[in-house]
């Protein structure tokens, strides 16, 4: 019996090894040696490669909700409709929308929109939170890319509509540099519909625009927009609280807090009542707007006074390379200033001066104006 019973284990043991050692091999294949990002994108080329017209919507498979996609995703333009049915072409033309020849779930974009734009805060935005590179999601005609590109911000806009795309001024401005070259156009305007699929930029930067975008992406589509989101340090977007074109997520403020916060986005207060401010001031000062819309001849803010949201995404902001980010100055001197631009010359003497690359992009006055003139010669007044 020791002898059998001694056969049985030495037995037990070899089947135990040889188990343990084809699901080693099994994990360890090429397939598993990928991470969870590379086995997505190279999955989501594949299926572009396959067939340009197939929907690829969101993935169960796809966790948006951890840390910043690597890499880059492939885009997805939207599809193009042959002819539009003549009761949704009525719509928008009543209602001054662009679209044409787009999908109904796309194109809620105006001429232009006074209610979305600040040069105030936008000019914080860069000596205050220090941001250096920028991506707008859902752009529309690039008002605030062209705005940050020509003040020497890194500005990056994606936008799912095709009429969007041929009225784009960022790639109208940049048409030199780029030549219609489709890859040399990608690095200013990314053309991608989210209700297709995710996509992400490949690098993270200090900031995301995003102004009345999130009320026309339906939850059961958000999982597509927000791994774009994860790739910012700092999120500055708004929301609508009524209805418009494609409205489909109409909710109050505090429903968005929580919606993102429970994808690991801070919301900051103090912040967003900074950038909110911005946007007052510059309202109560009566500043004429470059294009006239309606009864609309001053800068108003209007969205970003009132559901514009600041939130800040840890997992971006505590990387190296955005460490520059909140670039107040450091050094006191009747006031904060950047250490190095003391007057006072014994605490300039003893304050270690802050490297360049920490400070933050000044905003250039002439090259303000030299955007509002762009964008008069561009934009057709309202009558």
């Amino acid at each position: 019996m020791t002898g059998t019973k001694g056969k049985l284990l030495f037995f037990a043991f070899f089947v135990s090894v040889i188990l343990n050692l084809a699901i080693h091999h099994f994990y360890t294949s090429e397939f598993f040696a990928s991470s969870p990002v590379e086995i997505i994108v190279q999955t989501k080329e594949a299926s572009a490669v396959t067939s340009s017209q197939e929907d690829l919507s969101s993935s169960s498979s796809f966790n948006a909700f951890g840390v910043p996609p690597e890499g880059a995703a492939p885009n997805l333009p939207s599809l193009e409709v042959v002819e539009e049915d003549e009761k949704v072409t009525w719509i928008r033309k009543r209602h001054g929308y662009g679209g044409q020849g787009d999908q109904k779930h796309l194109g809620g974009f105006t001429d232009i929109d006074p209610d979305g734009i600040s040069p105030a805060l936008w000019a914080d935005m860069m000596e205050y939170f220090g941001v250096k590179s920028i991506l707008d999601v859902g752009c529309g005609r690039s008002f605030s890319t062209t705005w940050f590109h020509m003040q020497g911000v890194k500005a990056q806009c994606v936008e799912g509509s095709n009429d969007a795309l041929q009225k784009n001024l960022l790639l109208k401005l940049v048409s030199n540099e780029t030549k219609g070259d489709e890859n040399l156009m990608k690095k200013y305007f990314v053309p991608h519909d989210f209700a297709r699929g995710p996509w992400w930029p490949e690098q993270t930067v200090d900031a995301l625009w995003s102004v009345e975008f999130l009320e026309h992406v339906g939850r059961n589509y958000q999982e597509n927009y927000l791994p774009a989101f994860k790739k910012a340090a700092f999120l500055f977007v708004t929301h609508s609280e009524w209805g418009g074109w494609h409205h489909t997520e109409v909710h109050a403020t505090d429903w968005w807090i929580n919606r993102l916060e429970m994808y690991g986005f801070r919301y900051s207060d103090s912040l967003t009542k900074r950038a909110r401010g911005k946007a007052v001031d510059e309202r109560k000062k009566g500043i004429p707007f470059p294009v006239p819309v309606g009864k609309k001849d001053k800068y108003k803010g209007f969205h970003l006074i009132h559901t514009l949201m600041v939130f800040i995404n840890p997992a971006v902001a505590s990387l190296p390379q955005h460490a520059h980010l909140l670039a107040e100055g450091g050094c006191y001197d009747d006031s904060n200033v950047h250490c190095g631009d003391e007057k006072n010359v014994n605490s300039k003497i003893v304050n270690t001066p802050l490297p360049d690359d920490f400070r933050p992009i000044p905003f250039k006055e002439d090259k303000h104006i030299e955007w509002e003139e762009f964008i008069k010669e561009n934009v057709l007044k309202a009558e």
